[in-house]
């Protein structure tokens, strides 16, 4: 039985009369992939936000910024803050290069 169906059942026995709803469901889902992909060594927000420049130069210049910095790949993969950031910063590099 998968992690998950076996939570699921286990959250409903707890809370027989209210049966799972679809968004206590994603939120659950969303709980367990994090730990599923959770890793030994990982970085936090503050320490990407200080290598998300390079990280970003890095992607701009064509060269492999998750070779050279996985963890910081690893984070961006499974945080929306910083991914958005990051995506911020790229289109904002993009679009000077292009001027």
């Amino acid at each position: 039985m998968r992690w998950f169906d076996f939570l699921k059942k286990w959250f409903t026995r707890l809370h027989p009369v209210n049966k799972m709803a679809a968004d206590e469901i994603a939120v659950m889902r969303g709980i367990l992939m994090g730990v599923k992909h959770t890793v030994e060594v990982e970085l936090s927000c503050d320490q990407v936000y200080e290598l998300i420049d390079q990280y970003v130069e890095m992607v701009a210049r064509g060269e492999d910024a998750a070779a050279k910095l996985p963890l910081v790949r690893a984070h961006l993969d499974h945080c929306i803050e910083c991914r958005e950031e990051y995506e911020v910063l790229l289109s904002l590099i993009e679009n000077s290069l292009a001027s």
